[in-house]
């Protein structure tokens, strides 16, 4: 017997009539301790390991591609079944449009023709549940939300940078973008490809996930997996909160600080690692509670980094003497396929935000 059904049977003859909390997973498996042959994935403790759970749940209706928080009692002297007290929580599982930071590729006009995109801009597209949505135009950093249900996807820009871009094409470029971005109603991944569909399932957009090619540092997405707070403690980020950073490897980083968007420059040399005046959007955020507190400190220590190191997945900053302040982990490897900076003009334009 393995370790999953063993605990699924100790489960499954509980001896108090209490109710527990049960986070399950966002799909099911085969097991053949279910009547219907398929297995929940449940734990009893956040971020500790998947077990099976083969009991039917009464009140209880599954979703795939959502996580659940819920409260169940046991079968007891009136009951036989498990039997849903309160379903506390239900959020969307992230999925393939989740799971990549997406380079737009091409686009397409209202006559179905193809237009590549300038070859020395870089356009953007990153989710982050619930559903927050944010990326770069070529010329501006725009954020704003997404609500997706199946194939189905609805996009809203909230605001903006304001920078102009005197380049040829440039700002026609952003326009057509944003037009696009405000008429998608359809979605699909395929092969690390993302389409953006209109509501007769043209498309309008084509991006593609990055793939790593360049140094350790640069061209990845890492996202905050922990700091030090004022008093010297460790403490993860708040939930419900993302801190995203991104290298490119001419001197510009770009990020998401958890309410603002931001640009920076930065110097490497070996391991050594000087990170310039963070530039800030002008957004405040109510929610979650402790937010712009935590946004200003994660700036705090960006801007006394004195050196990094990269260890597998994992990168750490660290100060002058080697005290490491923040922690990220390399969700997405990014494709280098031009040697632009990612964020367009990160020097140019560091007086807009």
């Amino acid at each position: 017997m393995t370790a999953c059904s063993t605990i699924a049977m100790a489960w499954a003859q509980p001896t108090m009539a209490s109710p527990i909390n049960l986070w399950v997973g966002p799909e099911q498996v085969p097991c053949f301790q279910a009547a219907d042959g398929n297995c929940l994935l449940v734990r009893q403790v956040p971020q500790s390991h998947y077990s099976l759970w083969p009991h039917a749940i009464a009140g209880f209706t599954y979703a795939a591609g959502y996580h659940y928080q819920l409260q169940v009692r046991p079968p007891d002297a009136e009951t036989t079944a498990w039997t849903l007290v309160e379903l506390i929580e239900q959020s969307l599982a992230p999925g393939p449009l989740e799971a990549y930071l997406w380079q737009l590729h091409r686009y397409y006009t209202s006559a179905g023709e193809v237009v590549k995109v300038l070859p020395s801009t870089t356009l953007t597209l990153e989710f982050a549940l619930p559903n927050q949505m944010r990326g770069t135009t070529g010329c501006n950093d725009i954020q704003g939300n997404y609500q997706r249900q199946s194939q189905r996807l609805t996009l809203t820009v909230d605001s903006s940078t304001l920078f102009y871009c005197p380049e040829p094409g440039y700002m026609a470029q952003e326009v057509a973008y944003l037009n696009a971005l405000t008429r998608t109603v359809h979605f699909q991944v395929e092969n690390r490809e993302l389409q953006l569909l209109d509501a007769s399932h043209t498309p309008l957009l084509t991006f593609h996930a990055q793939v790593a090619s360049g140094p350790a540092l640069a061209y990845r997405l890492w996202e905050l997996r922990g700091l030090v707070d004022h008093q010297g403690n460790w403490v993860p980020p708040l939930r419900q909160s993302r801190v995203t950073l991104i290298f490119d490897n001419q001197g510009g980083a770009i990020g998401f600080a958890g309410c603002n968007p931001f640009m920076a420059t930065y110097e490497r040399q070996a391991s050594q690692l000087h990170i310039q005046s963070p530039m800030l959007g002008r957004r405040y955020c109510p929610q979650p509670e402790g937010i712009m507190t935590q946004e200003t400190l994660f700036l705090e220590w960006l801007e006394v980094t004195a050196s990094f190191e990269v260890r597998g997945n994992q990168l750490d900053l660290k100060t002058d003497q080697g005290k490491r302040v923040a922690s990220f982990r390399q969700i997405v490897p990014m494709e280098e396929e031009t040697t632009g900076n990612l964020s367009g003009s990160v020097a140019e334009n560091s007086n807009g935000l």
